[in-house]
């Protein structure tokens, strides 16, 4: 699902209807050949996005033309929206620790996690010597590459809570203009999204789909322990109220204030 998507707010709730009048076109000298439909908006109200978040692929050395690949994802609503994906030839480059900061800045982001597998945390910290102002968290990702992509993506995917910003259609194409002809297609996003499968090596280059990938879980992660927190703090809410009032009387037994803290001891003495 896309649409044109705000770097501050955005319609609390989506409609996915995949009909002639929703469909968009897709960038010409796009590799990929599915449709996109843009997502039809149920609200009127919008929000502003609970999470922001940059998630780094380093290259992975040697001669394949491995990039560094980002992507940044915005959360809100139990949505996430993925505003851009981008990659930098090459790896452990002040170029590319200049180009990374640059996006990072555009889109506000202040949590960043690196994947740290090739380099065992060594691109983070040399990033951070490059720019002070950023603090990556290094992320160690296990399992087939494959197989992790696709079992993050798929069930946000398949319920239509992934919502991309529709500027990143033609993005996806202008960014690869740098390769030759006839390997552009292999570096585009959408092409390595309907390319992938269950197979090991099922993609010449895969460095935007898991960066993608890896920020879907890390903030599929981060909304989890935002839904607890905010399940215990009603729960502690609930029982400070009924414990000031436990016989609906209007009387506060243990005169417990109303703006007191988060649980039964606060402000007492």
């Amino acid at each position: 699902m896309v649409y044109p998507l705000d770097l501050e707010q955005a319609p609390g709730k989506f409609l996915w209807q995949p009909v002639p009048d929703h469909k968009v076109d897709r960038a010409p000298q796009s590799a990929c050949t599915e449709d996109f439909y843009r997502g039809v908006p149920l609200s009127t109200e919008y929000f502003e996005y609970s999470h922001k978040l940059m998630y780094v692929d380093p290259a992975g050395g040697g001669q394949n033309g491995d990039e560094t690949a980002y992507a940044i994802v915005y959360a809100m609503n139990g949505y996430l929206f993925l505003m851009d994906v981008g990659a930098f030839p090459g790896g452990y480059s002040e170029a590319v620790y200049e180009g990374l900061s640059a996006v990072k800045e555009a889109y506000g982001v202040k949590d960043v996690c690196v994947e740290e597998n090739y380099g065992k945390g060594a691109f983070a910290a040399l990033w951070h010597q490059f720019d002070p102002e950023t603090r990556a968290i290094d992320v160690f990702e296990s399992g087939q590459k494959e197989l992790r992509i696709i079992e993050r993506l798929e069930p946000v995917m398949a319920r239509h809570r992934l919502i991309v910003n529709e500027a990143i259609l033609q993005r996806d194409v202008d960014l690869c203009k740098k390769y030759p002809a006839a390997k552009r297609s292999v570096y585009q996003l959408f092409f390595q999204l309907q390319k992938i499968t269950r197979d090991r090596g099922a993609l010449i280059h895969d460095d935007r789909l898991d960066a993608v990938a890896g920020a879907v879980r890390q903030l599929m992660d981060m909304m989890a322990v935002g839904e607890d927190v905010a399940i215990e703090k009603r729960k502690t809410t609930e029982f400070n109220d009924w414990m000031r009032d436990p016989f609906g009387t209007g009387v506060n037994p243990y005169n417990i204030p109303k703006h007191g803290g988060n649980n039964l001891f606060n402000g007492r003495r």
